[in-house]
């Protein structure tokens, strides 16, 4: 099967790769898995199952200790998205993620797909059910603090770090963007 990749170039790094790109609470549970429960020995499954428990608790209590906000200025497609504190952010290639969730219901072509929830967005436990899958909610708009789209390119300027298919990246400026870019096509073996 083939897939598109996406093009990561975070600035100080070298061109990476990858199908999985996230910020904000992605990269803030990655830090945690490796820092408590991967050096534990609860490795695999049973270890991330209890990140995901932790942080989606935390989101739950808007508890900036567990979920701090991550601020980033996005633009999507050279257009200028956001400028504000993102809770989540991530970018993917994938028709699906772990668990079988669906959490893109972006409309316009383009190989990206782009979602990013803000900082204290409005309905948060009525809309995430129903936008983990995918589905439209009346609620669940950008002007309540939900974005989703499909593009070609996006541009992030923050300072915290980054994740591409669980490896981690700090940006050495927060001057120059962090680019995501449609990286090709990759052919897959389905076993």
């Amino acid at each position: 099967i083939e897939r598109p990749i996406i093009r990561l170039q975070v600035p100080g790094h070298e061109v990476k790769f990858g199908m999985f790109f996230g910020a904000g609470i992605i990269c803030q549970g990655t830090k945690y898995y490796h820092r408590t429960k991967h050096k534990k020995g609860l490795c695999g499954f049973p270890g991330i199952c209890m990140t995901i428990a932790r942080f989606l608790w935390g989101i739950v209590r808007q508890d900036n200790q567990v979920v701090p906000p991550t601020h980033i200025k996005v633009s999507l497609n050279k257009q200028l998205l956001q400028k504000e504190d993102f809770m989540l952010l991530f970018v993917s290639t994938l028709d699906r993620l772990f668990f079988g969730l669906c959490p893109f219901w972006g409309t316009e072509p383009g190989p990206l797909r782009f979602t990013a929830v803000r900082t204290r967005a409005r309905h948060l436990l009525r809309v995430l059910p129903f936008l983990a899958r995918g589905r439209r909610v009346a609620k669940g708009t950008s002007k309540n603090g939900y974005y989703s789209h499909n593009v070609e390119e996006i541009e992030l300027y923050l300072t915290d770090s980054v994740v591409l298919d669980g490896e981690m990246y700090t940006p050495e400026s927060s001057q120059q963007p962090t680019l995501l870019q449609h990286g090709g096509i990759a052919t897959f073996l389905r076993i």
